[in-house]
């Protein structure tokens, strides 16, 4: 019986295929055999899905520790899958937006490892922050106005000649006036 390689019935009755080799053979009679059982799991999807969910569940251990051995065996495709299906992006589109910015924070304009921006409603990348500067916006919850108040009231420190000032507040000072720029 002559093997299909796109898993469709023979049309070719009683004509039979010569194969180069029994390597070619058995590959042709997998490729079968795979869009047979393709076809099968297209057809019965809540079943397939309600046996991969009872597996996952009695293997738990085991799909875990597949899981993380991939994600290290495959760092790439884990960022890029993981970018997709949080931000929308592939891995060369995160790229390219480091290059644009020639690797800088689009805040402080530091070079530093920089972390996806998005809004958390709509999930729309805003740009591309140093973990810092990500950090400070997601404790402000993305209120410009807390962000504005918050430079307002580390100037107003600095400016009176607060006794507790010290020269980390400077840090923080131009962070704070960085933000405002930005929002203005």
């Amino acid at each position: 019986m002559t093997a299909r390689t796109d898993g469709l019935p023979r049309s070719d009755k009683g004509k039979y295929r010569k194969y180069a080799n029994e390597e070619e053979k058995i590959k042709a009679r997998k490729l079968q055999k795979n869009a047979a059982t393709n076809r099968w799991k297209e057809r019965n999807k809540e079943q397939v899905d309600l046996q991969r969910r009872e597996y996952r569940k009695a293997n738990a251990a085991i799909c875990i520790a597949r899981t993380r051995k991939w994600q290290l065996e495959n760092p790439n495709k884990h960022r890029d899958s993981t970018y997709k299906r949080k931000y929308g992006i592939s891995l060369d589109e995160y790229n390219n937006m480091v290059k644009e910015r020639s690797g800088k924070c689009d805040i402080c304009g530091q070079e530093k490892k920089l972390v996806i921006d998005h809004c958390h409603n709509s999930n729309v990348v805003r740009g591309l922050l140093c973990d810092r500067c990500n950090v400070a916006i997601g404790c402000f919850e993305d209120d410009p106005n807390r962000i504005k108040m918050a430079a307002k009231y580390i100037e107003k420190r600095i400016v009176n000649g607060d006794p507790g000032y010290d020269d980390s507040w400077r840090d923080i000072a131009g962070y704070s006036t960085l933000i405002v720029n930005q929002l203005n």
